[in-house]
């Protein structure tokens, strides 16, 4: 993951910064936005 890289994640747009910590809200938030990520690409590779 980018986390245990010691990078940060930076989304302009939404105004977000996931920074390498270990706050597990902050976690489920990338995660979940991860998830969606994926299935999205997934839906527009269907069509």
């Amino acid at each position: 993951m980018i986390n245990s890289r010691c990078a940060s994640v930076v989304f302009l747009s939404e105004r977000l910064t996931f920074a390498n910590d270990d706050d597990p809200f902050a976690k489920l938030q990338l995660q979940m936005m991860g998830a969606f990520a994926e299935f999205e690409r997934k839906m527009i590779s269907k069509r």
